[in-house]
């Protein structure tokens, strides 16, 4: 493995091998070294970084990280830290020692992913359960009518306009969608209905 700096960057990069004692380690560009400077659990550099890995086979790793003993799900294997408001230290992204992860800043994703399963938690977000509330009026169909007529969208959701610009609330967007389907499954209820009574004023009495 291959370690190359590159000149004029003034980042310090922190790598976090595990445990809470060890040593220190300095980054001697000049010299191209890396010396123990003090007993802790860093190396740190005062230049950019990049790492080349030439694998021998397939199937290996560039970089490996492995965190062991009791302490390991407590421990922070890597983690990428920014100054907060007051100066100090505070973690955007990180692996516990049992493979873990958090990310407290937003992650943009150029690709496409695949996941198995999300789970999205947004406590301001209502679900929709008080849509099925006997005390709840849903708007009617002529009133749906108007204002998709009007704006060119169901209301309560984004138009494509707001959608290409902000993108989609995932979260926000799966409430208004069940919104949706509850109030047209009450519309379709409320029809049913109506269709039971007229089929018994249309029905030959005996």
């Amino acid at each position: 493995m291959r370690i190359l700096t590159h000149i004029g960057l003034w980042i310090t990069a922190t790598l976090f091998w595990g445990g809470c004692c060890g040593n220190q380690w300095a980054y001697d560009e000049a010299n191209n070294t890396v010396e123990p400077v003090a007993p802790e659990t860093r190396l740190l550099l005062r230049s950019g970084m990049s790492i080349l890995s030439y694998p021998s086979g397939p199937w290996g790793y560039g970089i490996s990280i492995v965190t062991q003993g009791e302490h390991a799900p407590n421990t922070k294997a890597f983690a990428i830290s920014a100054p907060d408001t007051a100066g100090n230290p505070s973690d955007g992204f990180r692996i516990w020692g049992d493979a873990r992860g958090e990310a407290f800043r937003p992650f943009t994703f150029h690709a496409p992913i695949t996941v198995t399963e999300i789970r999205a938690q947004n406590k301001e977000v209502r679900w929709p359960d008080y849509v099925f509330s006997p005390t709840y009026k849903p708007m009617s169909l002529r009133e749906i009518e108007a204002y998709a007529r009007a704006y060119g969208h169901l209301p309560g959701l984004p138009s494509a306009q707001e959608v290409q610009e902000k993108g989609l609330p995932l979260v926000q967007t799966q409430a208004a969608l069940l919104q949706k389907i509850e109030e047209l499954t009450l519309h379709v209820i409320a029809l049913q209905k109506q269709v039971d009574s007229l089929k018994a004023l249309l029905s030959p009495r005996p």
